[in-house]
């Protein structure tokens, strides 16, 4: 290799690997997990929240503390358009079911309603 190129080598290492896409690292959020029909309030404490795909599809682990509750382990929402999500539940047995459309709150960004679920993430 041309000596000249080797000194160049270190600047194109850093220049791949900050160019190349990361995982999507999981924060802390608050959120709350709503029964959309009865609105009563199944979940409201830590969770972790994370990005994936780049375009708003998101994944909530609910913690760990409610381990004895019959509520999920936690949702993903996949975005398939403007406003409109579908919902994965995650529950103990790691099988996702798909509980259908979503869509996003008028009234809360934060908020994603289903049939079934109304789910909120907020930032902490």
């Amino acid at each position: 290799m041309n000596r000249k190129l080797l000194h160049l080598l270190p600047v194109i290492s850093v220049l791949f690997i900050t160019q190349t896409p990361q995982p999507a690292q999981a924060v802390n959020a608050r959120c709350t997990l709503k029964d959309t029909k009865s609105h009563e309030i199944l979940f409201n404490d830590d969770c972790n929240f994370e990005q994936f795909g780049g375009n708003g599809s998101f994944t909530v682990t609910l913690s760990e503390l409610n381990d004895g509750l019959d509520i999920p382990l936690g949702f993903t929402i996949e975005i398939i358009g403007s406003g409109v999500g579908n919902l994965l539940q995650m529950r103990y047995d790691h099988e996702p079911f798909n509980l259908g459309k979503v869509q996003r709150s008028a009234a809360d960004k934060a908020c994603w309603v289903g049939s079934k679920y109304t789910i909120c993430a907020y930032a902490r």
